[in-house]
């Protein structure tokens, strides 16, 4: 790899199986059972900023959901 990067490629995974709601009027905590439908994968292309040194800008962002590859 080369100092001059100018493009990069971010993946990672998001596990949501933890994440509830909430009824507003009696705050009854709403929770499911885990899930394939719980986890996605994201992946992101990143090109450096020609104006401010250090700013990286996302290109491009494609995810997929019911990652079953995400689960721990």
């Amino acid at each position: 790899m080369t100092d001059d990067v100018s493009r990069s490629s971010v993946s990672f995974c998001d596990d949501e199986s933890t994440f509830y709601g909430t009824e507003v009027t009696s705050k009854k905590v709403l929770r499911s059972e885990p899930g394939n439908t719980d986890y996605y994968f994201f992946e992101l292309v990143m090109t450096a900023s020609n104006d401010v040194p250090g700013l990286w800008n996302a290109e491009s962002i494609e995810f997929q959901t019911e990652a079953t590859q995400c689960k721990a």
